[in-house]
């Protein structure tokens, strides 16, 4: 048998085991014949699971289209998936696609009851249990959860004023809006709350729900709208308040939003769901003190599930390393891992923190700052007048804190959106961030880099925090030419010129010393001529010559130190013994230049990348790659040979990174 046929053939019986291990028979209504190719990636990331090889098979479902997921064998492959990483939302969403497209397969019905019972969807799972025939055979197995579920729901309808069992049903399309929330379907989240709000208008819940569907689509201020009359009819709810101060805020209307917060902070909610709410709000409007003093007047033992634990731990871990104190926040954050292994925002602030990125925690994802509506119009490059005035409107009053508190594309948008819409009070929060202490090292330093070409700073050096301590740096944006040098050299000398050029870049460098010793003969006192003599030695006898090579280097450099070859190649050496210090002072002069000839910006933007990755500061030999990129072309020869030294430069920064993270753990 063919290795890709028996491969195929283990993938399918690992599918059958599987079906026969979570019990029964699956009646699955099919959609058709998925095509090859989402077959293929299925059966593959059934073997990755097996594998435990979880990181490859999440890729290969980032792969599946929504169209892809529509297939019941995806959906449950996904569920899956899901299960064994921990990311029990991801897995109720599939869970919910699967019973909805295979309405009478009892297996997908089952596991949407079992993740809405993980995800605290008490109403929901019993609906869905409710739809098991007593013949299934892991009916069984979900009998000891019944009584359980039932107390909850019977204690979560009380709290609301509704009933058992009669608007069971009621509550149940709510705890769907939540997950639909979550699943980013904001238009079905919409929908389905304007009908809850019609049927029992008394019910806050489904009306917050609405306001951030609202949000979510971009519609800003019939959010507020939304929450405005929410709080007419229900003064009190804290919930509701909170995310009112964060929609405040976001539009730029920062006294109100803080009197409410004031208000909040003065009376706090008691309840899981507000109390992590206000958490959220406090986070996001920049009010650090106050989340630490919240979490000392709460007990997040008693919080109603685990998930909302985690996120307070985040939000608590988040205002610790903003003040500072690494310690208590890599504390909190392993505290909040420990609550949901699989809790994104806690995960990726501790690897910046153990990868020391630089101070830039974040408290939420840039969709709970920029609906996709408006994020997709950024990113369109057929932006019309209409959509860019009106995301510059939506941006403008929280460009400040998205560069002080936002997550990296949060961060990332912010900056390009300052310099693409030129607009004065833009550009000043930028530059503060930049020549800040906020945000990754990484992201400030791409801060400077838009300013200088945009033409709002100049070259520098301007003061830089970068590896937790200030130095200068110098920013691209030189003038890059290719005009010729006027010389008076004779016919026949510019003729043996270029024939020894050519010979050099062809790599004969016997044929460039011959010609090279006419050309100094004839004219012994020129610079560039001497230069290129001791380049083609160089080449020519490599060490042999090493030591009289440095003798002529030093001779022309102090003849003329504006000569920028003989310079960069001193340069070079020093970097090559370490002298670091010597190779900064060298170079410092040759930064301030706005002009270069092409071929000079090629030899100082390669020694600039060489001494950065010598001083291990990647960031900035990253940085100075772009800008050589940007200012000589992709194609460039000497941008191809850049390009290949950073290949492993990256590699070493990922292995500096894990070597920071293994001696802190």
């Amino acid at each position: 048998m063919a290795r890709g046929n028996k491969n195929s053939a283990i993938a399918r019986r690992r599918k059958l085991d599987r079906r026969r291990r979570t019990g029964g028979q699956s009646t699955i209504a099919t959609q058709g014949k998925m095509p090859r190719g989402v077959s293929r990636r299925v059966d593959r990331i059934i073997e990755l699971i097996d594998e435990h090889d979880f990181d490859e098979a999440i890729e290969i479902a980032k792969q599946l289209t929504p169209s892809d997921r529509e297939f019941p064998e995806v959906a449950q492959c996904l569920v899956s998936l899901y299960q064994r990483i921990d990311d029990s939302e991801s897995a109720w969403v599939e869970a919910r696609r699967w019973a909805r497209v295979s309405p009478t397969d009892m297996q997908a019905q089952y596991f949407y009851g079992i993740q809405s019972v993980i995800c605290e969807r008490a109403c929901l799972a019993l609906l869905q249990f409710a739809k098991l025939p007593d013949s299934y055979p892991a009916k069984s197995k979900v009998g000891h959860l019944l009584g359980k579920l039932e107390t909850e729901a019977k204690q979560r309808l009380s709290k609301v004023a509704m009933s058992y069992p009669d608007d069971l049903a009621m509550y149940a399309k709510h705890e769907e809006c939540i997950g639909l929330l979550g699943d980013g379907e904001y238009d079905q989240c919409h929908k389905l709350c304007e009908c809850l709000n019609e049927q029992v208008p008394e019910f806050t819940s489904p009306w917050n729900n609405r306001s951030m569907a609202l949000f979510f689509r971009g519609q800003l201020d019939e959010a507020i709208d939304v929450s405005t009359k929410t709080l007419q009819a229900h003064p009190g709810n804290a919930f509701t308040r909170s995310i009112l101060a964060r929609w405040l805020m976001i539009r730029g209307d920062h006294d109100q939003s803080n009197q409410i917060l004031d208000e909040l902070m003065a009376d706090p909610p008691s309840d899981t769901d507000p109390i992590t709410m206000l958490f959220e709000t406090l986070a996001m409007v920049g009010r650090d003190e106050d989340i630490l003093t919240l979490h000392q007047n709460i007990d997040c033992d008693s919080l109603a599930d685990s998930t909302a634990k985690a996120m307070v731990l985040h939000y608590v871990a988040y205002a610790y390393c903003r003040q500072g104190d690494k310690r208590l926040a890599r504390k909190h954050w392993r505290q909040s891992l420990a609550a949901v292994p699989g809790y994104s925002m806690a995960k990726e602030n501790l690897n910046d923190l153990d990868e020391k990125v630089g101070h830039a925690p974040f408290a939420v994802a840039a969709q709970h700052w920029l609906p996709k509506a408006l994020t997709s119009d950024f990113s369109s490059k057929s932006r019309s007048g209409k959509n860019i005035e009106k995301l510059r409107d939506y941006l403008k009053p929280i460009i400040p804190a998205l560069l002080d508190r936002g997550d990296p594309l949060a961060r990332e948008i912010a900056i390009k959106a300052s310099v693409q819409f030129d607009d004065d009070a833009l550009i000043e929060p930028l530059l503060q961030f930049a020549l800040g202490e906020r945000g990754s090292d990484s992201s400030r330093l791409d801060a400077l880099c838009y300013l200088r070409e945009c033409g709002r700073i100049d070259r520098g050096p301007h003061r830089f925090f970068s590896r937790r301590k200030w130095e200068g740096v110098y920013i691209g944006g030189v003038e890059i030419h290719e005009e010729q040098t006027i010389t008076d050299d004779s016919p026949e000398i510019q003729e043996i010129n270029e024939r020894a050029c050519q010979a050099a870049y062809d790599g004969d460098y016997e044929l460039a010393v011959q010609l090279h010793d006419k050309l100094v003969n004839a004219d012994p006192d020129n610079i560039p001529k001497r230069f290129n003599w001791v380049m083609a030695r160089t080449w020519l006898l490599g060490e042999e010559f090493e030591a009289e090579a440095r003798q002529w280097l030093e001779k022309l450099h102090q003849k003329d130190p504006d000569y920028l070859f003989a310079t960069t190649e001193l340069a070079q050496r020093h970097v090559a013994d370490k002298n670091l210090s010597a190779a900064i002072e060298m170079l410092a002069p040759l930064m301030k230049r706005s002009r270069l000839h092409f071929t000079e910006a090629r030899s100082l933007f390669t020694v600039q990348i060489r001494l950065a990755i010598a001083k291990e500061d990647f960031d900035s030999a990253e940085a100075t790659f772009k800008v050589m990129t940007h200012s000589l072309g992709e194609d460039d020869p000497v941008v191809e040979q850049a390009a290949r030294m950073m290949e492993p430069v990256r590699d070493l920064q990922q292995i500096y990174k894990s070597q920071i993270y293994k001696s802190q753990i």
